[in-house]
């Protein structure tokens, strides 16, 4: 059924509109769909060098948010995809803070103001990083096509098309463990992907060694260390999203 609302103190053809149905809602179709992990502990200029999205044609960067930047000279977002299928990995906590400067700004001076933690869960101090998955339009997983499909999103992996090179190692390789000119092949690989990020970098070195990409990275694997940071796998990262869907679904 359909009904009109005025609003009061407005004109009579100034009205909003209501409209109801009576369909079941768990048949109802999803437009869109935004499935995430968060991960503790792993920067965006970590993810730069190390991880690329399988099968992406469009792959973008963004040096500074539309909020603005954390540090200097960092990537703040890596974005990958076109609408209505997104994927965007990006500081989860500096978006926060801008989405609590706005909390506080409502709030007024002589207003409640915020507490961060309870609003969000974390703290300013933490390091997480969102990897996101946007679907929308004709590009929603089958899995997930309505309401009474969302029981199904813990056994759907949005991330199966992530892929992260890295030696699982903290340090680089030393000239003395290397043979021949492989360190210095290694190197200047481990540079490259720093400066281009792996997606780019992937796609460079297919292009100079007639397709042989994925074998050359893997037999130069150890160059691309962790550092100080701590490891993540793709395995991880599909983990930490269905262990926060099921809570989600429980509630």
């Amino acid at each position: 059924m359909e009904g009109e609302v005025k609003r009061a103190g407005q004109r009579a053809h100034d009205r909003l509109t209501l409209v109801f149905t009576d369909a079941n809602p768990a048949q109802m179709g999803i437009m869109r769909i935004d499935l995430t992990a968060d991960v503790k502990d792993i920067t965006v200029p970590w993810c730069k060098p190390r991880i690329r999205f399988k099968y992406k044609r469009i792959q973008k960067e963004y040096g500074e948010l539309k909020y603005g930047t954390i540090g200097r000279g960092e990537v703040e977002t890596i974005w990958a995809g076109c609408r209505p299928n997104v994927f965007r990995i990006y500081n989860k906590v500096a978006e926060s803070k801008v989405q609590f400067r706005r909390m506080q700004l409502r709030a007024g001076k002589n207003g409640e103001q915020p507490d961060f933690e309870r609003e969000f869960g974390f703290k300013k101090t933490d390091i997480l990083t969102r990897i996101e998955r946007q679907c929308g339009g004709n590009r929603i997983p089958p899995q997930l096509e309505t309401f009474g499909d969302l029981h199904n999103a813990p056994d759907f992996n949005p991330f199966d098309v992530l892929e992260i090179v890295s030696s699982g190692h903290p340090n680089l390789p030393t000239p003395g463990e290397c043979e021949g000119l492989e360190y210095y092949t290694g190197i200047g690989m481990h540079i490259e992907a720093q400066r281009l990020g792996m997606q780019q970098f992937r796609k460079s070195l297919n292009q100079q060694s007639k397709g042989n990409a994925a074998r050359t990275i893997e037999r130069y694997r150890r160059f691309f260390a962790d550092k100080s940071e701590t490891p993540i796998t793709e395995e991880q990262i599909y983990g930490i999203y269905r262990d926060s869907v099921q809570k989600q679904l429980a509630a």
